[in-house]
């Protein structure tokens, strides 16, 4: 979220004044000049050259489409500044300015979390950027690559960009972004800065250079690296003195990130009630901008601060919309990765189809070149068949195999080899589809691993990823082959039973408490006890509907915890009676 903030900066950034007449010339000027520094004063100067557009040189036009296309991002109008970029891409328009406006489209597919398309408009980009000479141009489009690779979770990418811009005599704004890109890199690869000196020098750099907004962005991230690495009073204080800047900069998106992360330090500092106040500014700002990282940790504090004010009531509202919002994240961060995958894949496949259609055509020739020499000509044409065959025979192979990795990797929780969220639920519905033209009972169990944080808290996520992979290996274990399993998110799974009824997979979930409850820890160097609580549901009481099945387990998974947790509960019709007066007083 905070590179967003970036996003609009960058858009702003791309610009540069292309007129032939005089007057208009330095309306567009300034204009381009005002847009990151002066919102409101841009937007004046744009509604005075509206009203000259009849004044404009076709040029001119295109270019004030440009700075249209900025203003539509800015109003959070992303489709019309998407729709306005593309128009410019397919005109007349110069490669110079098309370029900048494919580096404006990849930002904002980013703002829409379209990374599928943004990825392949990066290739375009990739692809344009051998049409233009200025040098200047080309180091802006590498900007653009380095932050949206940033944004697809591609940081080592983005961190080889950053480097090679700084390698070079580059401007003092090309500089401040290309800085924000390596910092956030390094800091996202690793969770904790590597060098301080180096990110508050850059914070200092974009001042002096009058990109505030950016140098904001750069604080956040020493801010949250201060948290991580316990320095706390540290890291408020830093976040405090920067606060009025972010406000004044008047983007949300940044200032719910630079809140959030004040509340999650007033939390550490045993101050619920400037936590939840914090937290609350934060997912106001933020709402409205998807399920961010900066969104779920503003629930996380607004639920344990609820629970520390003992405000029990608080506590179990957010803490539902906390584990939704993370889900949804977590399901979004993926689903980032494979969209960038798939671009990339298709990128390929259509490099290789030219490869393979330029074989074609260089056959194609050299055998009417050879027309006239009969027997010769014959066995170099078998030999040359054979060829193309084995290249086009290589080229299906590799991309059947790539396709299959694909589906894989769409398919399987990569941690645990287990069905992902996505596929589990395609696979459970077409069971109860089946079991319910057969009149045959299926169960829903719902387990999560006990106080799971304290595991990545003391002992390191290695450790706490060593724990999930063998809670899933004693559940399979526990499974028949016609159940499915998969990983619902974070330490949370679930078992779809057929042919089960409620006491059979009460069975089957006290089986797999057990198992679980017995994992010897000690291989991980590490003495600790791994637990599990389980919900269970049947379609007896909750019909043949995932959804209502995930409901009902939920709530006898919540019943487990609430009860101490370790315990196997199922769903009944006085919780869903329960359920329903909750949801009716809320």
């Amino acid at each position: 979220m905070r590179v967003f903030a970036v996003v609009l900066l960058l858009i702003a950034y791309l610009f540069s004044a292309q007129a032939s007449n005089v007057d208009i010339e330095g309306l567009l000027n300034r204009a381009d000049q005002l847009r990151s520094a002066d919102f409101s004063a841009f937007e004046e100067l744009m509604s005075e050259i509206e009203h000259n557009h009849d004044l404009m040189s076709l040029q001119q036009r295109h270019f004030y489409q440009y700075l249209k296309g900025y203003q539509n991002t800015f109003r959070g109008k992303v489709d019309e500044a998407i729709s306005s970029y593309i128009q410019i891409e397919n005109s007349n328009a110069p490669d110079e300015l098309k370029l900048r406006s494919l580096g404006s489209l990849v930002n904002n597919y980013a703002i829409k979390r379209d990374f599928y398309m943004g990825a392949k408009a990066i290739n375009r980009l990739l692809e344009k950027r051998k049409l233009v000479n200025n040098q200047q141009s080309i180091d802006r489009s590498s900007v653009v690559a380095g932050i949206f690779y940033n944004q697809a979770l591609q940081f080592s990418l983005g961190l080889k960009i950053a480097n090679q811009l700084l390698n070079r005599d580059i401007s003092p704004r090309q500089t401040c972004f290309a800085r924000q890109i390596k910092v956030e890199s390094e800091f996202e690869l690793a969770t904790i800065l590597s060098d301080y000196s180096y990110a508050n020098q850059s914070v200092d750099y974009c001042k002096k250079h009058d990109e505030n907004l950016v140098a904001n962005v750069i604080v956040t991230f020493v801010g949250e690296s201060l948290t991580n690495e316990g320095r706390i009073e540290e890291s408020q204080q830093l976040l405090m003195a920067a606060l009025e800047d972010t406000l004044n900069a008047k983007y949300p998106p940044l200032i719910g990130v630079h809140y959030a992360l004040i509340a999650n330090n007033n939390l550490l500092l045993n101050e619920p009630e400037l936590a939840s106040k914090n937290a609350l500014l934060a997912y106001d700002s933020i709402q409205n901008f998807g399920n961010t990282k900066a969104l779920v940790k503003s629930l996380e504090v607004l639920y344990k601060a609820a629970e520390l004010q003992g405000q029990y009531r608080q506590t179990i509202e957010y803490l539902k919309r906390f584990n939704e919002a993370d889900k949804a994240y977590l399901d979004d961060t993926k689903a980032r990765g494979l969209a960038f995958q798939q671009a990339q894949y298709e990128k390929q496949e259509q490099d290789n189809t030219i490869i393979l259609l330029d074989k074609q055509n260089a056959l194609l020739t050299t055998q009417a070149q050879l027309s006239q020499e009969q027997s010769q000509n014959n066995r170099l044409a078998l030999a040359l068949a054979l060829s193309l065959l084995v290249v086009l025979f290589g080229w299906i192979y590799r991309s059947r195999k790539i396709q299959r990795q694909l589906r894989k990797m769409a398919e399987t929780d990569e941690l645990t080899g287990i069905s992902n969220r996505h596929y589990f639920n395609n696979r459970a519905d077409k069971l109860l589809k089946q079991a319910k033209q057969q009149n045959q009972p299926v169960s829903f169990v719902l387990f999560d691993l006990d106080h799971f944080k304290k595991v990545n808290d003391n002992f390191g996520h290695q450790t706490g990823d060593w724990a999930l992979r063998r809670a899933v290996i004693e559940a399979k274990l526990v499974c028949r082959k016609v159940d499915v399993i998969g990983r619902m998110g974070g330490e949370e799974f679930a078992i779809l039973l057929p042919g089960c009824d409620v006491n059979k997979a009460l069975d089957v979930a006290e089986l797999c408490r057990r198992a679980i409850e017995k994992i010897d820890t000690r291989e991980t160097d590490h003495n600790f006890r791994i637990t599990a609580s389980f919900g269970v549901s049947e379609t007896l009481t909750c019909g043949y509907n995932l959804d209502k099945l995930f409901a009902g387990a939920d709530a006898a998974l919540y019943c487990s915890k609430d009860s101490g947790r370790n315990r196997v509960y199922p769903f009944n019709s006085q919780q869903m009676e329960l359920e329903s007066n909750t949801n009716f007083s809320q």
